[in-house]
């Protein structure tokens, strides 16, 4: 491999593309892995090279190449995909990298040809099996919104691509990357879990000290803040909500941290009811629901005594009605939700009006948002949208699910 190359690239990168040049120079020296079909990155920032396949690239795709990895590291997709399938995961990441390369109004990288290449409208399209996926306003997603419009587009195909993220494996990490594709890129020295987040905290840190010196690219700025916008997540934000609402102070007991002082103790304010509705139509996954019952059952114990909570399992109809009080957790993450038909969210609030006639606190609704809305939006408790998708509901407020 002529390394030669990649000095050169670095250098002019320093000089035309400062953002890309100064994050260049903190790639840990490049390891020739002849299993890497072309070039790739993991959570250190280690670059991996297919010697034939990079010395073949002429020097501006070079050049692009470089800073599709290195934006690979700016949003931290090695570190974000290991809860997915890794290659739809690949291909989500990419189009998001590409669609900000082939797009900059600055400069317009020049990439190798492949099957990831969104249009100057922000959107892409790609055949297989004689279907047509389409994935629009690409710029405006992150890439955990694109990856679910992959994903249910492409319930069984795979797109024949290259992949280029690459996990190393942390020691003593029951975690396992998800995909087909091979495992590649094992560091040579002994990676710990405190040695991954140190490298993504890292990379976050040098981020931002480019940001500071106002080298940081609009439109990467943009995604980055997209991005944090949707790290608040309905378990934490859940969590937050009733840890709030279940304490109250009261006079009548004095608060025994502050003693002799007479401060007004916590006490617990029972009756919180929090209604949960899973679209059963398809938009969550068998393995999503497992995990959302977890997550449920682990803040239902956490608040055992002050929170009620009912799951209903609906797609046009409500199939299902099941309160956590009455169910253990294994035994609800055994359950099949019926369905499968259309979407409509409207029987899930005319449940709650009608059938059960009590003050709710909030409905947490888990679904793809694309469905039949009610028209009432003046209600007496708050709705939370989880939506896999980019449809924008049109009152409530959405998180995202992980």
């Amino acid at each position: 491999m002529n390394s030669d190359r990649f000095i050169k690239a670095k250098i002019q990168m320093l000089v035309d593309q400062p953002f890309y040049g100064q994050l260049a120079s903190y790639l840990v020296p490049v390891v020739d892995d002849k299993r890497c079909p072309t070039m790739g990155v993991n959570q250190l920032g280690e670059l991996f090279v297919n010697s034939k396949w990079v010395d073949a690239l002429p020097f501006p795709q070079l050049k692009g190449v470089l800073m599709h990895e290195i934006l690979h590291l700016v949003f931290l997709h090695p570190s974000r995909y290991r809860d997915f399938d890794r290659d739809l995961f690949n291909i989500a990441a990419d189009l998001k990298i590409n669609d900000i390369l082939l797009n900059d109004q600055n400069y317009r990288a020049d990439l190798p040809d492949g099957p990831c290449r969104p249009d100057y409208m922000h959107s892409w399209q790609y055949k297989i099996n004689k279907k047509t996926i389409e994935i629009k306003s690409i710029d405006q997603k992150t890439t955990e919104q694109i990856y679910y419009e992959l994903r249910k587009a492409i319930p069984q195909e795979k797109i024949k691509f290259r992949a280029d993220l690459i996990l190393s494996q942390a020691k003593g990490d029951p975690n396992k990357s998800k995909g087909k594709s091979k495992q590649i890129g094992n560091s040579k020295e002994e990676i710990t879990s405190e040695k991954m987040q140190a490298a993504k905290d890292a990379w976050t840190d040098r981020v931002n000290a480019v940001k500071m010196q106002g080298l940081l690219p609009g439109e990467i700025d943009r995604a980055l803040n997209k991005l944090r916008a949707h790290k608040i997540t309905w378990n934490s934000w859940l969590h937050g909500r009733f840890a709030r609402l279940i304490k109250e102070r009261t006079w009548s007991r004095p608060s025994k941290r502050w003693l002799p002082w007479y401060f007004p103790a916590s006490t617990k304010v029972s009756g919180l009811r929090c209604v949960v509705g899973v679209d059963t139509s398809g938009s969550i996954s068998d393995k999503e629901y497992s995990e959302i019952i977890s997550e449920l059952y682990g803040i239902y114990v956490d608040y055992r005594g002050a929170v009620e909570m009912i799951i209903l399992g609906c797609d046009s109809e409500i199939h299902n009605v099941y309160n956590l009080k009455d169910h253990e957790e294994e035994e609800l993450k055994k359950i099949k939700l019926s369905g499968g038909g259309g979407t409509d969210f409207r029987p899930v609030f005319k449940w709650i009006k009608i059938k059960l006639r009590q003050p709710v606190d909030c409905l947490i609704y888990f679904t793809d948002g694309y469905g039949d809305f009610p028209t009432t939006k003046n209600l007496p408790f708050e709705v939370i949208w989880v939506i896999t998708s980019d449809i924008v509901p049109p009152f409530g407020k959405r998180l995202s699910l992980k």
